[in-house]
């Protein structure tokens, strides 16, 4: 398979859970990779290595998050809500609400809520996919980055 042949929007490469081989191969041959959208809609990059993600967040002048970062076109009435989101924020604005927020992630903070979180993913899996069994939160968070 081809780079310009991979569609990230093709939801059967979720279906077993993340696709890290898809991945893996992409950032071998296609590390910044633009995604077209059979839909019409404008496209995107994917920035798969972790020292181009870097650079990109480190360059908000050149890489701004301000327009979202949603797949999904922000309309002009949902964009100024999206601009509101911590995520879709540049410095200065974003680095003073990171300030505000970072001691309630503390490790020790975190930990107090792992009981709570399992509960809610374990809920929202079951939601999210009929039929499933809610999954203990061991299982569930590896299939999330940690730092």
């Amino acid at each position: 398979m081809q780079p310009n042949e991979i569609d990230l929007l093709d939801f059967d490469h979720y279906a077993a859970g993340p696709p890290h081989e898809l991945w893996e191969r992409l950032r071998r041959v296609a590390p910044v990779y633009w995604q077209e959208e059979s839909d019409g809609g404008p496209g995107f990059w994917s920035v798969l290595k972790h020292e181009d993600i870097t650079h990109v967040s480190k360059n908000p002048q050149l890489f701004s998050s301000n327009q979202g970062t949603n797949i999904m076109d922000a309309t002009p009435e949902i964009l100024p809500i999206l601009q509101g989101i911590m995520i879709n924020m540049d410095p200065p604005q974003h680095t003073e609400y990171r300030t505000l927020i970072n001691k309630g992630f503390t490790p020790r903070r975190v930990a107090k809520l792992e009981g709570f979180v399992g509960k809610v993913a374990g809920a929202s899996s079951t939601r999210w996919h009929p039929g499933a069994s809610a999954t203990s939160w061991r299982t569930w968070r590896r299939f999330c980055p940690s730092p």
